[in-house]
């Protein structure tokens, strides 16, 4: 796998390139019926294997956003409602959590919230990334803030805790589980409506 990135005169993007093959349903539900909450996909057949290029115009990722400042819990807390609820619809479409990309530089924010990046060919299981994720905050969260910093160190303490779920987050952060209220403030793009099975079908389809 190679990570690039190229600027045209239209648009920035983010290119993946994969020399391993990837499910046909699975990548195309990912690049033309994928849930609210990722980046677009284009892919492309290239000689080597595979090229996955991801929109990424007014975006900023997560690793350049802190490279000069500390996160706060309102980001920490939006962050994890967004990653649950993109996750959790996965399945809805056919596509599986371990194939997200939860590494700082592949996550994204813009005006519509947090986007992920979702690879067709990739496989990487999405809790141990979390772990990960959770290390990485711990890091960057300002300690001098008391609500932040106790975030910060519950979700890193329960991220290395074993079988973890989504449960335990919520409860150590003392924050609802996303979809449990309405006017969630946290959640500026809003829960979007399910789409039936038949509907999304025939969008994949092209009718």
């Amino acid at each position: 796998m190679e990570i690039r990135y190229s600027r045209e005169l239209d648009a920035s993007w983010l290119i993946i390139d994969e020399e391993e093959p990837a499910d046909p349903v699975s990548a195309k539900m990912a690049e033309l019926a994928a849930p609210a909450g990722l980046l677009r996909m284009e892919s492309r057949t290239t000689e080597e294997g595979r090229e996955y290029r991801y929109a990424i115009d007014g975006l900023k990722s997560l690793e350049v956003s802190l490279s000069t400042r500390e996160i706060e819990a309102a980001e920490i807390r939006s962050l994890m409602h967004s990653l649950y609820r993109v996750s959790n619809g996965l399945a809805e479409y056919l596509l599986e959590p371990d194939r997200l990309f939860l590494e700082p530089g592949l996550i994204y924010h813009g005006r519509e919230g947090w986007r992920f990046c979702y690879d067709p060919s990739r496989q990487a299981e999405f809790f141990g990334q979390l772990q990960a994720l959770s290390r990485f905050l711990l890091k960057k969260c300002d300690h001098g803030d008391a609500e932040t910093s106790r975030m910060a160190y519950e979700l890193f303490r329960v991220c290395h805790e074993e079988n973890f779920s989504f449960t335990q987050i919520w409860e150590a952060l003392e924050m609802p589980e996303p979809g449990a209220a309405d006017g969630d403030e946290d959640d500026p793009e809003g829960t979007p409506k399910k789409e039936g099975f038949f509907t999304r079908l025939a969008r994949f389809m092209g009718f």
